[in-house]
């Protein structure tokens, strides 16, 4: 009868094998953590852009509809009322102020103003010139909130137009002395510049 050489192998792993496994297991979960917290990261940034284009529609939208409610009442001949519609615009701030048609507090004073890298809303019943205005951030992180207005010889950065022409066969001081349409770009700084065209007419 033949001897066998040696010691049958016992079962289990090696100190080796078990070292080699312990690597393993580390390097994987290295890189799990650093997948889930790319990941995360992701979502998170998705969810900063989304919530930011949800702030900027929001704008926008208010801006469309106060525009959209413009009235245009008749000025006679020697009247100090302020205009329906004006704007005031330097290479650091703006300021549009337009007369709005609101149904809950009947005729107002509305502003859009960009100042100190934010555009607010101001509103002020205009039957109350002293009463205290509603003032609203409606976005920050702003450059810069340049209007302009289509009339009949093209688009002008001022208004009222120079010369006192507004729309086709109007003048200043007429029942319709607003402009075809308002344009206002928004230059941001995180998304580049955005254009809006709102027709009056």
């Amino acid at each position: 009868m033949m001897r066998h050489r040696g010691r049958k192998r016992a079962g289990g792993l090696t100190l080796i094998e078990v070292m080699v496994a312990l690597a393993v297991f580390a390097v994987l979960g290295t890189l799990t953590y650093r997948g889930t917290a790319q990941l995360i990261l992701a979502r998170t940034q998705i969810e900063h852009e989304l919530e930011r284009w949800r702030e900027i529609d929001r704008a926008l939208q208010i801006v469309e509809t106060e525009l959209m409610q413009i009235v245009a009442p008749a000025i006679t001949p020697g009247s100090t009322r302020t205009p329906s519609l004006q704007v005031q615009q330097s290479e650091l701030s703006s300021e549009l102020q337009i007369l709005s048609l609101s149904q809950a507090a009947g005729v107002e004073r509305v502003s859009f103003e960009f100042r100190d890298d934010s555009l607010a809303w101001v509103r002020r019943p205009e039957a109350q010139a002293a009463a205290t205005p509603e003032r609203d951030i409606l976005l920050a992180r702003v450059d810069a909130v340049r209007w302009r207005f289509l009339t009949p010889a093209g688009w002008n950065d001022r208004w009222p137009a120079p010369g006192g022409t507004t729309s086709p066969g109007t003048t200043t001081g007429s029942a319709n002395s607003l402009p075809a349409a308002i344009e206002i770009v928004l230059d941001l700084p995180d998304i580049g510049r955005i254009t809006r065209l709102h027709a009056l007419r």
